[in-house]
């Protein structure tokens, strides 16, 4: 094969990589705006699994206003149990399934001044239903759980505000659909990690600490 038949092969093939590559990058960048400006109003649902089992969750859409938050009962939970995750999702915007283990480095959780959670006083609750340590708030077992869970989530991320993206890297956190920007986020180097979810979760603390 002549130089000039060799050049202009590697010629191509560069060129093809690079329209790919460019192509990759365009649907990357729509997929993070689309997350970042939806994140914060669209109908998101989050679930509480521990031990294979769901064991609470709530609806939210509009960030900024704690009334778009909506628990699910217990037979909503139990409904759960044994569906895929595509049905689960159902027209949520996002499903974001997170394990107990996510809130490993969470020990105590102040409610307010008067109620201080201990672990084991988060473990009680969540995962047996025991709310006693809740005695001083009149609240349904459910709403109590479902609570719970979404002050955990805004401890963890005015703690770490890319706690979304290390549970997820971590198996901790599953997205669904998990779109190019997720899969993505498996694979690239720390490095590039926090400017990528800079731009994705821009705005996102600042919205979740407006709810608190």
């Amino acid at each position: 094969m002549k130089f000039k038949t060799v050049f202009k092969v590697i010629s191509r093939i560069s060129l093809l990589l690079t329209i790919i590559g460019l192509i990759f990058i365009y649907f990357l960048y729509i997929d993070a705006m689309d997350f970042k400006d939806n994140f914060g109003k669209a109908e998101k649902l989050f679930l509480l699994k521990g031990d294979n089992n769901v064991l609470t969750g709530f609806s939210m859409g509009d960030m900024t206003n704690a009334e778009s938050m909506g628990y699910l009962d217990k037979g909503e939970i139990e409904g759960m149990q044994n569906k895929g995750i595509e049905s689960i999702t159902g027209d949520a915007w996002k499903l974001f399934m997170v394990d107990m283990r996510a809130f490993d480095g969470i020990n105590e959780l102040s409610l307010n001044e008067e109620t201080r959670l201990t672990r084991q006083d988060l473990e009680g609750i969540l995962k047996n239903d025991d709310i006693s340590s809740l005695a001083d708030v009149d609240i349904k077992e459910e709403e109590a759980k479902a609570g719970i869970f979404a002050f955990l989530i805004s401890q963890a991320f005015s703690s770490d505000p890319l706690f979304l993206l290390r549970e997820y890297k971590e198996g901790n956190i599953i997205v669904y659909p998990e779109t190019i920007l997720f899969k993505t986020l498996k694979i690239i180097p720390p490095s590039l990690i926090e400017s990528v979810m800079e731009k994705a979760l821009g705005g996102v603390e600042e919205r979740i600490k407006e709810v608190q």
